[in-house]
């Protein structure tokens, strides 16, 4: 039943224009089918072949992520896909950390070695991270094209303390001090 509605929207449509009959056949120029003759299953519908997914476009507010960083975030820890989101924003503007990950002789040891060594080093700077150390790093820099000098107004000065000579008893005794 299938194949016979499939046959009849496909072969035997009429015409839809107005003013036109339908075709007609000669009965003496059409064979019968013989009771060997099988009739055909109708040809699979084409198919479009599926593109791969188009990342939807970034938030005006969201970075525009390398390629490469894009296509091995599943490498990547929660923490660590916001570090990388973060370091390539318009602000810190560090998408080249990540440029030779889209390189298919890039072993994926070396992006996690990357982006622990980031994470590390994010840890380690007290004001913002990574982000908070590219935005005094510019600040300082656009100062001092300015001119200005951010110890003005204070005062060089050698502190007090001991002069001592190495190898002495006293340089001894500060020694293990120090090293407690």
């Amino acid at each position: 039943s299938l194949l016979l509605d499939y046959t009849k929207r496909i072969m035997g449509k009429k015409s839809k224009r107005k003013n036109q009959p339908a075709a007609t056949t000669n009965a003496s120029t059409v064979a019968a089918p013989t009771a060997a003759a099988k009739v055909a299953p109708p040809a699979a519908p084409v198919v479009a072949p599926v593109a791969a997914p188009v990342p939807a476009p970034a938030a005006a507010n969201e970075p525009s992520l390398p390629q490469g960083l894009l296509t091995n975030m599943h490498l990547l820890t929660p923490t660590q896909q916001t570090l990388a989101k973060a370091l390539c924003s318009q602000t810190s503007n560090q998408p080249h950390l990540f440029s030779a990950w889209s390189d298919p002789n890039t072993p994926d040891s070396a992006k996690v070695s990357l982006i622990s060594q980031l994470e590390r080093m994010d840890a380690a700077y007290p004001s913002g991270g990574l982000v908070g150390y590219i935005e005094n790093a510019k600040d300082l820099l656009n100062k001092s094209r300015m001119g200005v000098n951010p110890l003005e107004g204070w005062k060089p000065e050698v502190p007090q303390g001991e002069n001592i000579l190495i190898g002495t008893k006293e340089f001894e005794a500060f020694e293990k001090m120090g090293m407690k």
